[in-house]
């Protein structure tokens, strides 16, 4: 059963040379589509309060300003606009 429904799942067609180009360029340019330090100090964050809480967070920010000249910038809000999510290229049939 599984099989039928895993093969269902990837019958549609892709357009592999689109798919491709927009994978190439997240590769190319993953250094100024991502803010791996805003990640990295987010997993480190959400590790600390997961297991020490939120004041063991707050201490963890505190040392990495005081001991390592590492500054903690505000969140940047809230995305502007009606809040609907593009819909990813290539992620339709082929051909729409």
């Amino acid at each position: 059963m599984s099989k039928v429904l895993f093969e269902s799942a990837y019958e549609d067609e892709i357009d592999l040379e689109r798919f491709t180009s927009e994978v190439a360029r997240l590769i190319k340019n993953y250094d100024t589509l991502l803010d791996m330090e805003d990640l990295i100090l987010s997993k480190a964050k959400s590790f600390i309060i997961a297991r020490y809480g939120e004041e063991a967070a707050t201490e963890m920010e505190n040392s990495l300003a005081d001991n390592h000249d590492v500054e903690i910038e505000a969140p940047k809000g809230e995305l502007q606009g009606d809040g609907e999510v593009p819909v990813a290229v290539g992620a339709g049939k082929a051909g729409e």
